[in-house]
């Protein structure tokens, strides 16, 4: 009785432990009592997860002022694209216009990912089943061009690779 009684804090810490884990930041421990090593940890711990909590507050925020900074002069610099290779005539410059062009929306993509990230609460996202080497293969298609005209061939040798995780 006595050990359980003196080992009730370290139930509150675990509890805390597991809600961190699964993305809970915002609640603290908060254990009162005598100033003893298990409320020096319980206090490190909620000393750490405002840290942590801070440091993703953040990030969103970097995240999230970047990708709206960098949507703009994207859009932009597509609609330019777009109206520069409607007026060309020439198929190398054409051709060169195409690829700044797949690079912008490449560039996009990115920006669209950072805002997404930006908007991701802090509790895990719902997994799916994906497989690598399909991903993997998408990406060497995407690239299929720009790798050639580099004289790169590219060369897979995939085989499934399933996990569970967020297809975006």
């Amino acid at each position: 009785a006595v050990a359980g009684r003196m080992l009730k804090p370290l139930q509150y810490i675990n509890a805390a432990v597991r809600g961190a884990t699964h993305g809970d930041l915002g609640q603290r421990i908060g254990l009162t009592g005598p100033r003893d090593e298990i409320s020096e940890l319980a206090t490190n711990f909620d000393t750490m997860l405002e840290q942590l909590e801070r440091s993703f507050a953040a990030s969103k925020r970097f995240a999230s002022n970047a990708s709206h900074e960098l949507s703009t002069p994207l859009a932009t610099s597509r609609a330019m694209l777009d109206v520069a290779i409607a007026r060309h005539d020439d198929p190398e410059f054409t051709k060169v216009l195409h690829r700044l062009r797949i690079m912008n929306e490449r560039s996009i993509e990115i920006t669209r990912a950072l805002l997404e990230l930006a908007r991701v609460d802090s509790t895990p996202t719902p997994t799916e089943p994906i497989d690598l080497a399909a991903t993997a293969a998408e990406v060497a298609r995407a690239c299929a061009a720009e790798a050639a005209a580099h004289g790169i061939k590219v060369e897979l040798s995939l085989e499934p690779a399933a996990m569970a995780g967020d297809p975006v």
